[in-house]
């Protein structure tokens, strides 16, 4: 039996439609709905209509001055995912009706927003040109170097951009783009810092990226001729 504060089914689909059935934490934002496996129209939900304000008394951040009928209106309700609708009430102190709030309002502007806007795709998320240049810098620290692995030296903040034995200090597109190579690849787990804060290194991630782009028959292009 539904307590009368609870929230009507109505009010529950409605409030997940409003974040595309995502959790209203910012720093969750998981799905809450999908596909049931080993069915052809199942579903699984793990979404909650959760309280901002408790429904009961001696519910978190339970506040008297809130009538009943808006205890259980879709203002005082916030779409989460079981994991973080637990969490909230678990500590009310730092997740407070405020907080809630804040919550809420920006999760409903995202996906608000995401019905104005136009997803990039596949192709057009990724930048052949830095995929080269992050070629370039895998496959020039094995190219002859003794297994100097080295990859970048930093001088005056990235002014210049050297790979060992070669000096990619030409335009400032070709320096930047060099730049953001190698950030990437440190990212992405490919290149480390080797000792000192202006010396890199492959791992063993890059190298296994580097020799397979030289026996695929990658060739490294040459600084000053690229932008």
């Amino acid at each position: 039996m539904r307590r009368t504060d609870d929230f009507p089914t109505a009010t529950k689909i409605k409030l997940a439609k409003r974040v595309n059935y995502h959790c209203s934490n910012p720093n969750c934002d998981r799905p809450t709905s999908g596909a049931k496996s080993y069915t052809k129209d199942g579903t699984v939900s793990i979404g909650v209509a959760a309280h901002i304000t408790a429904a009961s008394q001696n519910g978190p951040r339970f506040d008297s001055t809130i009538p009943s009928a808006m205890r259980s209106s879709i203002e005082n309700a916030i779409w989460l995912c079981q994991l973080c609708a637990t969490l909230i009430d678990k500590d009310p102190k730092k997740f407070s009706a405020i907080t809630l709030g804040e919550w809420k309002l920006k999760a409903e502007s995202k996906y608000g927003m995401d019905l104005e806007n136009r997803y990039p795709t596949a192709n057009e998320l990724v930048d052949p040109e830095q995929t080269a240049a992050e070629n370039d810098i895998l496959l020039g620290a094995i190219d002859g170097y003794e297994g100097n692995m080295i990859v970048f030296g930093e001088r005056n903040g990235w002014d210049t951009v050297n790979l060992v034995g070669e000096n990619y200090d030409t335009s400032q597109i070709e320096r930047s783009l060099y730049v953001q190579a190698i950030l990437n690849l440190m990212e992405s787990g490919h290149v480390q810092r080797r000792g000192t804060d202006r010396a890199y290194e492959l791992t063993f991630k890059g190298l296994k990226r580097a020799y397979a782009l030289r026996d695929s028959g990658g060739h490294r292009r040459q600084p000053g001729q690229i932008v």
